[in-house]
């Protein structure tokens, strides 16, 4: 299926943090491995697109992390440390949109009740710099490896 997060309306060169969104494994049988894939950010009003970057360096670009964790990631860098996406996708691990601990990852997902779902959380870091103030859509993928 697919969720909507809107962050709202955000300032230049701010962080937020998202509500989180629930994955379940409910494949029945299978232990799951997810992979992530951020997006460039179109403008809904025919604005300039938003590049996904490692850092919001330049003009245009933002990040966006994921991370899977029982409870809300702090709003830190240090919290998101390999957690920026890219648009290419990229497997879950305990430390690659993980928080370290094996049991709230995106990998090795048990198909058994009780232990099949986990939390997804999202940071945005909005661009130092924008050539215009429109809203922009971008889409995460989040696939079964």
């Amino acid at each position: 299926g697919s969720t909507v997060y809107n962050y709202g309306a955000l300032a230049v060169n701010t962080s937020s943090v998202s509500s989180s969104i629930l994955v379940t494994n409910d494949s029945g049988a299978l232990v799951e491995t997810y992979t992530l894939q951020g997006a460039n950010a179109a403008s809904t009003a025919g604005g300039t697109t938003w590049n996904i970057a490692a850092s919001t360096g330049v003009i245009d670009e933002y990040v966006l992390a994921g991370q899977f964790s029982t409870a809300q990631p702090a709003n830190s860098d240090a919290a998101w440390g390999s957690d920026a996406m890219t648009t290419s996708a990229v497997a879950c691990s305990s430390t690659v949109f993980g928080n370290g601990v094996g049991g709230e990852a995106g990998s090795s997902v048990s198909p058994v009740s009780g232990s099949h779902t986990r939390n997804l959380w999202f940071r945005i870091i909005t661009p130092l710099y924008v050539s215009d103030v429109t809203q922009r859509n971008a889409t995460l993928t989040l696939a079964v490896q």
